[in-house]
């Protein structure tokens, strides 16, 4: 019996000893594993993080693509404006149209947001999500597709318009030599006077320059691919090159074709000062602006019995001479006036004239041309 005991006792020592060492094992593991928990977490986290930050850094690099190309596109579209003028010239108003229809091909293919998203949407539902590489490639490799398909489009069309403005080119020449014939227009013959008046908001230097440098006869200060100066609010301007202060900047031009008398207004000379005040105010000049132009063309109407005006419109003046401006004005005002004096009254319809409101930064210029009586 005691042997008996004796070895149940052995045996429970041995279970309890056993059980001890299992917990042990247990605690270590445990405790193993709560060290290791941390780490896994932490690593989850910068994972997760770092598939933010690349997720964000990627749709930033789509649209900013997307950007790019819409942004070369715009310049692409701002070559292929045609003029409505040259229609005037020509009957190829076929070609024109189809130039006109390849834009608006453009038009419908817009590289904005919603558009660039739709096409990741899309390419993502395939695509395995975890891969975003692949994602980005066939996105990029879309987008380029549409841009290139659209480039096309404008290289088509950009080849007709070049062809188109080389036939144009005849008539155009055919027409001018028409109206000489007639003795509508001179290749001599002047815009005289035209001055130039800058009015920015505070002092700023701004460079002045004119499409057609050829065209120009006689300019002060010196035409030399254009003039520098600084401007102030009340119009004084100081010449970069020579420091010289001016109030304003000068040229005239030649090979100018003037109006076809087809409308505008038939004055007696002697109500030239009336008419010139009113009109001159419609159009934008201010007091001291008008007197300049008066005392200018004054001598050359007065004493007639009557005379002829017309005021070109400024697409009529750009398509002479363009003005560029290296800073944008909020008003630019262009008076070209044509007249002709006349022995009697002619019948013709009266000229429309806008008014003009001057707001901000404002840039005037006036000039003229008498048509000779042949």
């Amino acid at each position: 019996m005691k042997t008996v005991k004796r070895t149940i006792g052995v045996l429970l020592v041995v279970f309890l000893v056993m059980s001890l060492v299992a917990c042990s094992k247990e605690n270590v593991s445990i405790a193993v594993k709560d060290k290791k928990n941390p780490v896994l977490s932490e690593k989850s986290e910068v994972y997760s993080k770092f598939h933010k930050v690349k997720d964000a850094a990627q749709e930033t690099y789509i649209y900013a693509k997307a950007d790019a190309l819409e942004k070369e596109l715009a310049i692409t579209k701002s070559k292929l404006i045609l003029k409505d003028e040259s229609i005037k010239y020509s009957d190829k108003e076929w070609e024109i149209c189809e130039i006109y229809d390849s834009v608006k091909v453009k038009d419908n293919t817009s590289f904005d947001g919603p558009v660039v998203k739709g096409i990741v949407d899309e390419i993502s539902e395939k695509a395995n999500k975890e891969n975003y590489i692949i994602i980005i490639d066939e996105t990029i490799v879309r987008i380029e597709k549409l841009f290139n398909s659209s480039n096309k489009i404008f290289k088509d069309a950009s080849e007709k318009l070049a062809t188109a403005e080389s036939d144009l080119e005849k008539p155009k020449q055919e027409f001018k030599k028409a109206q000489r014939d007639a003795g509508i227009i001179s290749e001599d013959l002047s815009i005289c006077k035209p001055v130039i008046y800058l009015y920015p908001t505070s002092i700023t230097p701004i460079s002045v320059s004119l499409s057609e440098p050829s065209k120009i006869a006689h300019s002060y200060p010196k035409y030399e691919n254009g003039w520098n100066v600084i401007a102030e609010p009340n119009g004084t301007l100081v010449d970069q090159n020579t420091g010289r202060q001016l109030y304003s900047l000068y040229w005239d031009g030649k090979n100018y074709s003037p109006t076809d008398m087809s409308e505008g207004f038939v004055i007696k000379g002697k109500d030239t000062i009336n008419f010139l005040e009113e009109k001159l105010a419609i159009l934008g000049l201010s007091e001291k602006e008008a007197e300049e132009f008066i005392i200018y063309w004054l001598p050359k109407m007065e004493n007639s019995k009557y005379v002829f005006v017309n005021f070109r419109t400024t697409e009529e003046i750009n398509e002479y001479m363009e003005l560029n401006i290296s800073k944008t004005p909020d008003t630019l005002i262009r008076v070209y006036m044509d007249f002709k004096t006349l022995e009697s009254y002619i019948d013709i319809p009266e000229q429309q004239l806008i008014p003009v409101t001057r707001t901000g930064f404002t840039v005037v210029e006036w000039g003229g041309c008498q048509i000779p009586q042949n």
